[in-house]
């Protein structure tokens, strides 16, 4: 669990790295949001996934420059290892809202959510949320 500083609100995502934050402010319309930058990764595991099913993730995303990029990195995992990834670029220095379908292959227990930058990039992220069609 990750708590922001400003509003105490506890968000349950796991930062891999010292340059992603949960924070105020950065967030769409001021609210709190993350922030991945420079090589950072933010991931989380879902694990209440079944094979077969169909997802639908949707989230706010923003670069800090026009010319930025970010990336999600989706793997659908089984009790033995990753069965597929695919990633999902991110741009713009405007706030979108991302939808992204998952279908779960056969013998998928957990999805695996990673978004991450490379050097120079920084992205922000806010309403983050996946729930079966």
């Amino acid at each position: 669990w990750v708590t922001c500083s400003s509003c105490k609100k506890a968000i349950k995502f796991g930062i891999a790295m010292s340059e992603c934050r949960i924070e105020a402010g950065v967030g769409r319309d001021g609210s709190c949001g993350a922030m991945v930058k420079d090589r950072g990764v933010l991931g989380q595991n879902i694990d209440c996934v079944y094979d077969g099913f169909t997802y639908e993730l949707s989230f706010d995303s923003k670069c800090l420059s026009a010319e930025g990029k970010g990336y999600l990195r989706i793997s659908y995992r089984s009790e033995v290892g990753t069965l597929k990834s695919e990633t999902v670029n991110l741009s713009g220095g405007e706030w979108k809202t991302n939808t992204v379908s998952l279908t779960a292959p056969d013998g998928c227990t957990k999805v695996r959510l990673e978004f991450y930058t490379e050097d120079g990039n920084t992205v922000f992220l806010d309403n983050i949320a996946m729930r079966r069609t």
